[in-house]
């Protein structure tokens, strides 16, 4: 269990902020450019508005197809008809949140 809670272990190549200086270095590690970090904040923030927008209208996060039903496998909770998972709980739960 060490070595996955370890940085150091994991990637021996980054230092990380508090940390031991990094063990080893890498040729291929470098740091995001300011544009790049936008881009990816601007990305994640789309991605969650299209998660937002599809929940409210009973739709299916990963691809858009509404919700008819949704059923409970151990404690994952599936959409039907296109049988992505939609979340982890009660289905009656879910079921309840997207006005089935």
């Amino acid at each position: 269990m060490d070595s996955v809670c370890d940085n150091n272990k994991r990637r021996p190549c980054i230092t990380m902020p508090g940390k031991p200086a990094a063990s080893t270095t890498c040729a291929s590690y470098r740091e995001p450019t300011d544009a790049e970090i936008e881009e990816s904040e601007r990305a994640v923030q789309a991605l969650m508005q299209r998660f937002r927008d599809r929940s409210a209208r009973g739709e299916c996060t990963d691809c858009g197809a509404k919700i008819a039903e949704v059923r409970q496998v151990g404690r994952c909770v599936y959409a039907e008809p296109c049988g992505h998972r939609v979340g982890q709980g009660d289905a009656d739960r879910v079921r309840k949140a997207l006005g089935l």
